[in-house]
């Protein structure tokens, strides 16, 4: 993320402690996220939320004050993690070589499957350096993450990605109709198999947060707007 994160002596015990309660039955957590400093001990806005506006999805940073409160996913990957439950399901996608779309990927799969992303402004982190710019292209990455998360429909106790979503995801692929089938069957497969592991729909989860457009950070102010040309469709 930069130069340096520093942990003092107080939070690597409070580290422990969390892997501790981590490891006794009930604990729902997925990943408690810290509360991240800059070098004059300001908090950082590392907080995501997602939402969306005229059918475009996009993430905003808020301040990381509440504890408990729950990011969409950890900011830029920092966290301490239940490993097992890290393990089941399937960690960070590998094959979305944008690492943003990663972590998106990474975000609404733990949130649809029921899990936790939580901060904890008891574990504090020092960052020195600056804060890695992010790439929000639309491309191949950013397809197969709305393949498993936002095209999906979820009913009952299952999810499934129907083949009426086809001809949209064709015509804002930009690519021909075979490789565009395949990219779809792929992602429809993928959904088929994990289909029962589906808690929520991806409605659900940007209503979590509670973010709309009348409310959502102004992008002049600390509080950063993210998005991929200011926003992106939820479609290819």
């Amino acid at each position: 993320m930069a130069e340096r994160l520093i942990v003092s002596q107080e939070e690597a015990s409070f580290v422990q402690e969390i892997n501790d309660i981590e490891s006794k039955p009930g604990f729902q957590r997925l990943c408690t996220v810290p509360l991240i400093m800059n070098s004059h001990y300001e908090a950082l806005p590392t907080i995501v939320a997602p939402m969306t506006h005229r059918r475009k999805m996009r993430t905003v940073l808020m301040d990381p004050n509440i504890e408990g409160a729950l990011s969409l996913y950890p900011y830029d990957g920092i966290g301490i993690y239940d490993r097992k439950r890290f393990m089941d399901m399937g960690g960070f996608d590998a094959t979305l070589k944008n690492i943003h779309w990663q972590f998106m990927d990474f975000g609404f799969r733990s949130h649809l499957w029921g899990e936790e992303i939580s901060l904890s402004l008891h574990l504090k982190l020092l960052c020195e350096g600056e804060i890695p710019a992010e790439n929000y292209t639309i491309e191949k990455s950013y397809r197969r993450f709305y393949l498993k998360n936002l095209a999906p429909v979820f009913r009952g106790d299952h999810a499934h990605l129907p083949l009426y979503r086809f001809p949209s995801f064709l015509a804002k692929s930009g690519e021909d109709i075979l490789s565009s089938w395949n990219e779809f069957s792929e992602g429809r497969n993928w959904v088929k198999k994990n289909r029962f592991r589906w808690k929520h729909s991806a409605h659900d989860i940007t209503n979590k947060w509670g973010v709309s457009k009348v409310n959502a950070p102004d992008s002049q102010t600390p509080l950063q707007t993210h998005n991929s040309g200011n926003e992106q469709e939820n479609s290819p």
